[in-house]
């Protein structure tokens, strides 16, 4: 348009568009802002930022929608739900088995070692080094 009015000599229309272009040059700060937050919130929110950018329904006025921190924190709520929903309760239950197993193992291991332990201080040497050959075979 400015290199229209130029050509054509038209002062009008030079007028406009310089007034277009100086319209358009005040609006970078607002993009700049604009792209940062989308950029900031695509880290954490991808499809929202991707919606946002995009002017879709319901972003594609210049005013909110809603209220961002419920939105923000509605979809952290549905999120969290969904993962809990997809936890497998067989899963869960075979894992607690084996936590519960091992466990015992422990224990096991742990009674045994302590019994050897009392046994030791109470018996002489030539005791604990005849009981150390009988654990060992």
């Amino acid at each position: 348009m400015l290199l229209k009015a130029q050509h054509e000599w038209n002062v009008d229309l030079y007028d406009a568009a310089t007034n277009e272009l100086a319209r358009i040059s005040g609006l970078m700060g607002d993009y700049e802002r604009r792209n940062n937050w989308l950029s900031t919130l695509e880290t954490s929110a991808p499809n929202w930022a991707a919606a946002i950018r995009r002017r879709a329904k319901p972003h594609e006025k210049d005013t909110l929608p809603g209220e961002a921190l419920k939105a923000w924190r509605w979809r952290q709520w549905q999120q969290t739900l969904e993962k809990r929903h997809s936890v497998s309760i067989s899963d869960l239950q075979s894992q607690l088995a084996d936590t519960e197993t091992q466990q015992q193992e422990l224990a096991v291991k742990i009674i045994e070692n302590e019994a050897w332990a009392k046994q030791r201080e109470r018996t002489t040497l030539p005791i604990q080094q005849a009981l150390m050959d009988l654990y060992k075979s």
